[in-house]
């Protein structure tokens, strides 16, 4: 798709910006994805990706409105729930303004869509932050298992890149994210997901079982 020059120059003239916001964001979260032992990723929307969500999107001033101009992830090993979440969210509010979380927007019980915790924020105020435009940008945090970035990454291109939309092609990302739900859901619960009475001996666990709290 050819990005109308109008585009371009728009987008020229907050390059700059994105990036600082970029660095200064990057060395937070980094810093919360250790403590929180996460994996970080973040990224700054191309010309193309800007200039197509530009013409499917209401937008009276579309570089200040676009909340993931500037995106990041934070993934971590199975959904983040209970004292994990809590934790998360005490460090984020540390540093940035929570404006919105966004989650479970799922409503039929037969619909898998993608529907990943997401969290809208911006930069607090600081002595340390010179350039006072980076405060008025909003940015997207989404928050992952490992699972959901590997479907994410994998279906990427079949659905929020699809260059041909069927039904089939529907069908195969939504059955593919439950099954993601699924075993989100199972690892999260651990031992927990199979009922007492499907527990058995096994010698060789029996003995690592023992060993381990002998010491």
């Amino acid at each position: 798709m050819r990005v109308s020059p109008t585009v371009l120059a728009a987008y020229a003239k907050i390059g700059t910006r994105l990036a600082t916001l970029r660095r200064r964001v990057d060395a937070i979260l980094q810093a919360i994805a250790e403590e929180q032992q996460a994996m970080y990723l973040s990224r700054i929307k191309s010309e193309e990706s800007a200039f197509e969500k530009l013409l499917t999107g209401n937008y009276m001033r579309p570089f200040e409105e676009m909340e993931d101009l500037f995106g990041v992830t934070l993934v971590f090993r199975t959904v983040p729930v209970g004292e994990v979440r809590t934790r998360l969210e005490a460090a984020l509010a540390e540093r940035f303004e929570i404006q919105e979380v966004r989650a479970s927007r799922t409503r039929r019980p037969a619909e898998f869509i993608y529907d990943d915790l997401h969290y809208i924020l911006k930069l607090k105020d600081s002595p340390l932050l010179l350039d006072k435009e980076l405060l008025k940008w909003r940015f997207e945090l989404q928050v992952k298992s490992s699972l959901q970035q590997g479907w994410s990454m994998a279906t990427h291109d079949l659905s929020y890149k699809a260059k041909k939309e069927s039904w089939r092609l529907s069908r195969v990302v939504a059955q593919t994210r439950a099954m993601v739900e699924a075993a989100d859901t199972a690892l999260g619960m651990a031992e927990g997901f199979l009922p007492a009475s499907e527990d058995r001996p096994n010698e060789a666990i029996d003995v690592r079982a023992a060993i381990a709290e002998a010491i």
